[in-house]
């Protein structure tokens, strides 16, 4: 998918991201993967630079979240 075929603005990628800074966690069956996908890659497309943060108890939950958020969106 290129930034060209996407129906999602600026404005709503950042509405949409904007759910994952808080606490609260959104389960699989309220977001798309290729909608959270396409948001991350429109944003990237217009930005610098990125800076992701990830939340876990440990170590080494948080690499497997990391891992998995690579994975979902093509990295």
């Amino acid at each position: 998918m290129t930034i060209e075929t996407t129906k999602l603005t600026v404005p709503g990628a950042q509405r949409l991201l904007s759910q994952f800074n808080t606490h609260s966690r959104i389960s699989d069956s309220a977001l798309s993967r290729d909608l959270l996908r396409q948001a991350i890659l429109l944003l990237t497309h217009f930005s610098e630079y990125q800076i992701l943060g990830i939340c876990a108890d440990t170590a080494a939950q948080g690499y497997r979240a990391l891992v998995d958020l690579c994975s979902s969106i093509g990295l």
